[in-house]
């Protein structure tokens, strides 16, 4: 629940830096980046392997279930910027293992 309440709050801040920014531009300063990851949910798999033995008359059956539970992990770029007696904080959302943040220097 509180994952979902942080993306509607930056959901809102987007919308409103982008009907600002629409206005007027602000001079401000990279205070602070951090990467963050995010759990969003999880994949579970499944695999039943089954075995069937002739005994003549009748047959054994056997089976052999896996069960599997991968972390769906979402990597996140913050950047927080002081622009007058504001602070904003961005989200990049980096979408591939090898995807790089913006280019910025803190300062």
């Amino acid at each position: 629940m509180k994952l979902r309440s942080w993306k509607i709050a930056l959901v809102a801040l987007a919308l409103t830096l982008t009907a600002h920014a629409a206005r007027n531009w602000q001079t401000g300063t990279l205070t602070e980046t951090e990467q963050q990851k995010v759990k969003e949910g999880s994949t579970h798999n499944t695999t039943t392997d089954g075995t069937i033995k002739d005994k003549g008359n009748k047959a054994d059956y056997s089976q052999n279930t896996t069960t599997t539970s991968t972390d769906n992990i979402e990597t996140y770029q913050l950047y927080t910027i002081e622009a007058g007696d504001k602070i904003y904080v961005a989200r990049e959302h980096l979408l591939f293992p090898w995807s790089k943040p913006a280019n910025v220097s803190v300062g």
